[in-house]
């Protein structure tokens, strides 16, 4: 994968997290790169290991896991499958 589509997935994957703003940081008034570190192991994960969307949710949902509050499965489920479906528009590899 060259360098412009690996920049194109994390930049399409950090749009898709901060629409969802799954700990309603962004909501709050927090930097558009709040995200950033959950956004690059899940970039990491589709680059090098190409997950399933039910793979996907489930490394989500630990990336995000916290105990201040319970987090939307069905948001979890939603950006998961967001995700996993733009990266058909990307060469394979992605």
């Amino acid at each position: 994968m060259n360098i412009k589509d690996f920049n194109d997935v994390r930049m399409q994957v950090l749009n898709y997290v901060n629409d969802a703003d799954l700990w309603c940081l962004i909501e709050m008034g927090a930097p558009e790169d709040e995200y950033t570190n959950q956004v690059d192991r899940i970039v990491s994960c589709i680059v090098n290991k190409n997950p399933k969307i039910s793979d996907l949710e489930l490394l989500m949902r630990e990336i995000f896991k916290t105990n201040e509050f319970e987090l939307e499965h069905q948001k979890i489920r939603d950006l998961a499958e967001k995700i996993s479906n733009s990266m058909k528009s990307f060469p394979k590899g992605v």
